[in-house]
């Protein structure tokens, strides 16, 4: 069926006017959905209306044109950087050249020297070096060496076993376990090691079935009476 005259124009228009609308809906929806597209044309639209308004002027720099000098009370006194002092350099005719495995001389320009550097040993502290002589020198004198402290010298005696007897009258406890109260610990030994003036360590051991001997130790002050217990077995049972 063919259109003639005005039916023909208007269905031309109407399929120009399909196209277009058919245009704006493929390519508008992307641009108003996707927000990344919208922005972009949001900034086009704003450049494209900022152009044409004459609304932005670019900037025009007038290099050397102005030849006053810089205003005085705009200006900004130089700050030198802390750490960094400037010292003066000394006038001299002399050269100092510096090469691996030599000796510091100054020298002329035409004969240059070389550097040697050395590893310098480090110095005991003053406070050891003095008292470390004093003794070298105390040994030499003496022609022996100082005796090390061992510890204290359990032994038994008399005034040991008045120690000893102080300690049982004092302490019910160990009293009993020497007699054998606690059927998990024999009685073995006891001694004891002077300490001070009328005072005495006593040392009670005690064997235990398959385990290494133990020890309790008593602090006795013979003139005083008074009997501290100072290990921690002997804590655990006071």
């Amino acid at each position: 069926m063919k259109f003639s005259g005005p039916a023909a124009f208007y269905k031309k228009r109407t399929i120009v006017y399909g196209a277009m609308l058919l245009f704006v809906v493929a390519a508008g929806l992307p641009m108003i959905a996707v927000p990344s597209l919208r922005n972009r044309l949001s900034d086009r639209l704003m450049t494209l209306r900022a152009a044409v308004a004459g609304e932005v002027r670019p900037v025009n720099l007038k290099v050397g044109e102005n030849l006053e000098p810089f205003p005085e009370e705009f200006e900004r006194p130089a700050h030198q950087m802390p750490g960094h002092v400037q010292l003066p350099v000394p006038e001299s005719d002399q050269v100092y050249a510096v090469k691996p495995g030599g000796v510091v001389v100054p020298s002329t320009p035409s004969q240059p020297r070389t550097i040697r550097i050395e590893k310098i040993r480090k110095s005991p502290p003053p406070s050891e070096a003095p008292a470390t002589a004093a003794l070298t020198d105390a040994e030499s004198a003496a022609g022996e060496e100082p005796a090390a402290d061992t510890g204290p010298v359990y032994k038994t005696g008399k005034i040991e076993q008045e120690a000893y007897d102080l300690l049982q009258e004092s302490n019910k406890a160990i009293a009993g376990m020497i007699q054998g109260s606690n059927p998990s610990l024999h009685f073995k030994s006891w001694d004891a090691a002077v300490r001070g003036n009328s005072i005495y360590w006593v040392r009670v051991r005690f064997a235990s079935d398959g385990n290494p001997d133990v020890d309790y130790i008593w602090q006795v002050n013979l003139d005083t009476k008074q009997v501290t217990p100072l290990s921690y077995n002997a804590r655990s049972i006071d």
